[in-house]
């Protein structure tokens, strides 16, 4: 999936499209998702113009409501809402002059983020996939994911047996 991926391109040029300081500087990020402070730090330790600072918010939404300073960035479910529309600023610049492409991002979920064409939200995701196959190994689903049943026919012929156990052996997800 391409979600890593896009979250650390989107998180680095999210900060690194601005001009370049002599002296680091610092942005605030808001968030309440347990991945987040992993690839932070990776950005913060890769470079030294300018450092992201965590604020742990339970719900940053409501924060967000709240009277007083507010961060530079936040990463967080359910910022999608009519109500914070005038609270962002538009991330054209990103795919302007940021060097992320439009085409990295499901288009639907870009465009929930937008107002009027204007991009003031992007979609991250860091759902890891719980089940990987070789490609070419099975056709390409129909769908983003293959269904239960699918994956219950596909593995029946997966058991391979030696003389000293299994050599390969299947899970099932149904199992209890």
């Amino acid at each position: 999936m391409k979600s890593l991926a896009s979250a650390a391109l989107v998180l680095t040029t999210l900060v690194l499209s601005s001009c370049q300081p002599v002296n680091p500087r610092v942005s605030t990020l808001w968030t309440n998702i347990p991945d987040i402070p992993g690839y932070v730090e990776n950005f913060n330790a890769s470079q030294t113009q300018w450092q992201i600072l965590i604020r742990y918010k339970a719900d940053p939404a409501r924060e967000l409501r709240t009277p007083g300073i507010k961060a530079d960035l936040v990463i967080s479910r359910n910022l999608d809402s009519r109500t914070f529309r005038s609270k962002w600023t538009s991330m054209s610049f990103l795919f302007e002059r940021g060097g992320v492409a439009k085409s990295e991002f499901y288009p639907d979920l870009l465009n929930l983020g937008s107002d009027g064409g204007t991009p003031l939200l992007l979609p991250l995701s860091f759902d890891l996939p719980i089940v990987v196959f070789k490609k070419g190994s099975l056709p390409d689903p129909d769908g983003l994911y293959f269904s239960l049943n699918f994956l219950k026919d596909a593995s029946q012929h997966f058991d391979d047996t030696t003389p000293i156990g299994f050599h390969r052996f299947k899970i099932s997800h149904r199992w209890s």
